[in-house]
């Protein structure tokens, strides 16, 4: 691969790995489910399983958030010469809004308030180019810390 092929791989993967956070805080696991190969196994804090299994991990876990925002930073991205695979880290920053009296298993929600849970980590992935689209076949997500604390007023929309 000459360095433009390189450049314009690496941008189709970030490109995913938007469309990934932009389906998770939007609960749109069709487009979720479209940034993964066949066969994809997936290792989630806890969870470890197939794609399936992730996404209803996921929108059970997420069914409780009002709202969430992911945003990611300091892509490391390294395509192979032939252009058919890559690995990739990112870091994400997490933020989702719990509303007061979820009585779900959250066990780390504030009791009769907004919860604000904010969580940092990292996405460790491999792709595979499909027929010119990138797909992540394994993912290892990290998380480094995590912050849960009462949630500021927020004005009225």
């Amino acid at each position: 691969m000459n360095d433009i092929e390189i450049l314009l791989a690496k941008e189709k993967i970030k490109t995913q790995l938007s469309l990934y956070c932009k389906g998770i805080d939007r609960r749109d696991w069709a487009l979720v489910r479209s940034c993964f190969g066949e066969g994809h196994h997936h290792k989630h804090g806890p969870f470890e399983g197939s794609l399936d299994e992730f996404i209803g991990f996921a929108s059970k876990n997420l069914a409780h958030v009002k709202v969430s925002q992911h945003s990611l930073a300091n892509f490391i991205i390294s395509v192979s010469d032939d252009g058919l695979s890559a690995q990739s880290e990112v870091n994400f920053t997490a933020v989702h809004l719990i509303e007061a009296g979820v009585t779900a298993d959250l066990s780390f929600t504030i009791k009769g308030q907004d919860t604000d849970w904010t969580v940092v980590g990292s996405y460790a992935d491999q792709w595979v180019c499909d027929d010119g689209q990138w797909l992540i076949v394994k993912r290892n997500a990290s998380q480094y810390w995590q912050r849960v604390e009462p949630a500021m007023a927020r004005p009225a929309n």
